[in-house]
């Protein structure tokens, strides 16, 4: 049977039991091969629509991400151990623009995803790199940074590594459905802000593609018809978790 037919059986038994206010989206993730790539992405094209958002010429655009964590490494342990209730805090930013900075809450449940976001000014990004949240105070009946205050007085969060990609996107409106290849990975070495020519990056994949599946109720029928043939194994990928031990391997090769 075609894996992605028989997940989503029983990703419909499960999204029942979810809790009414947590108002999740399904998402798959599967590590591809360059080769999966290109034929996915040919039976893409004929299929979905590209996201608007793209780049006419490339087909894709720029993701810049710095994610938050604690000395104890609280959301990077509790998500190789495959916790079924966790968060991430992380400031996205598009195509190395200032303007799109957001700070997003990502919540998951089991394979159910929550995002909650609050756009950033300049000045608040700048103060957020230096581990000054003083700003919150004033904005306090937003959820997002009401959420991130607390979490940070309690684990004390701070900005660790920068995660970078090009997205290849497509989407279709029924069943609010969004495949994405995320491509290039790298992370940041030692400097956190993604807007600086300084920043250095290491390659983390390179002849490897994330494709993610993300939908609300169903997947139609005919995207998971653009499956077939392939051996595709659903995994726990995680950029995060793939550059923050991309990182950590550095730093130990260097200091051994």
């Amino acid at each position: 049977m075609n894996f992605l037919l028989s997940k989503l059986s029983k990703l419909k038994a499960n999204k029942s039991n979810q809790p009414s206010d947590f108002k999740g989206r399904s998402e798959l993730k599967f590590l591809i091969s360059f080769g999966e790539y290109e034929i996915l992405r040919q039976r893409f094209k004929a299929a979905l629509y590209l996201d608007p958002n793209s780049n006419a010429l490339s087909g894709d655009y720029h993701v810049s991400s710095l994610y938050f964590d604690d000395n104890y490494q609280t959301a990077l342990n509790s998500k190789i151990s495959g916790e079924y209730l966790r968060r991430k805090f992380r400031i996205r930013a598009y195509n190395y623009d200032i303007s799109t900075t957001n700070l997003e809450c990502k919540a998951k449940m089991g394979e159910f995803v929550s995002k909650q976001k609050h756009r950033l000014s300049k000045d608040e990004y700048y103060q957020m790199l230096k581990g000054d949240y003083s700003f919150i105070n004033e904005r306090y009946e937003d959820t997002v940074l009401e959420t991130f205050s607390r979490a940070s007085i309690i684990l004390g969060l701070r900005p660790t590594v920068v995660v970078d990609y090009q997205r290849e996107a497509y989407i279709y409106p029924f069943g609010n459905v969004r495949l994405t290849f995320d491509k290039e990975l790298r992370c940041s070495l030692g400097g956190k802000d993604m807007f600086s020519d300084e920043t250095e990056f290491l390659t983390v994949l390179n002849n490897e593609v994330i494709l993610e599946v993300k939908y609300d109720e169903y997947l139609p029928s005919h995207i998971t018809a653009l499956f077939s043939g392939l051996n595709l194994n659903k995994q726990s990928v995680s950029k995060f978790v793939y550059c923050t031990e991309k990182v950590l391997e550095v730093k130990h090769n260097v200091f051994k």
